[in-house]
């Protein structure tokens, strides 16, 4: 009973192998799939809350009508064409205009969207920022989707500014 012979050995090295192998083969990955689940839950469940909450600031936001949505802001007959090109006037960036392209698009019934792509050339950043500024601050809910500078290779100081600004407006 005091020794231990080879098969014994054998036979004890082989069952701690396959104890090992169990472990590394079946419970490990077990436990891993089971926090990745509870991980998934806890995302997924969080997602559900601001879910839940954004729908209930839009149902306050639709009570309330278009209160502060910058469409009852803006006075009868308002374009956005006219609009940028006061502004641009006022900012001194008029003359640096190389051309302005309006559009619009039926957003929904009763709800269109204004666009006007145009193209700065040969202007200075300061006065862009300015122009940016005036336009973003005016308070007639007109934005900008896109904007891409580029600099002059000779001049560095110079730019070219391809903007396109945007408004919702009721549709008449």
């Amino acid at each position: 009973m005091g020794s231990i012979n080879r098969q014994q050995i054998l036979y004890i090295a082989v069952a701690v192998c396959l104890v090992l192998a169990g472990w590394q083969w079946g419970l490990v990955p077990a436990l891993n799939y089971r926090q990745d689940l509870v991980d998934r839950y806890d995302l997924n469940a969080k997602r559900l809350d601001e879910l839940l909450s954004l729908q209930k600031r839009l149902q306050a936001a639709r009570e309330k009508g278009d209160q502060g949505s910058g469409l009852d802001k803006k006075e009868a007959g308002f374009t956005l064409f006219s609009f940028l090109e006061q502004l641009a006037s006022r900012a001194d960036v008029k003359e640096n205009i190389e051309y302005m392209k309006p559009s619009t698009k039926s957003v929904s019934e009763g709800l269109r969207q204004e666009m006007v792509q145009m193209r700065l050339e040969e202007i200075r950043l300061a006065k862009l920022s300015q122009f940016l500024e005036s336009v973003e601050y005016s308070g007639k809910g007109v934005f900008f989707e896109s904007l891409t500078i580029r600099s002059s290779g000779d001049n560095p100081g110079i730019l070219r500014a391809d903007l396109l600004a945007g408004t919702y407006q009721a549709a008449e």
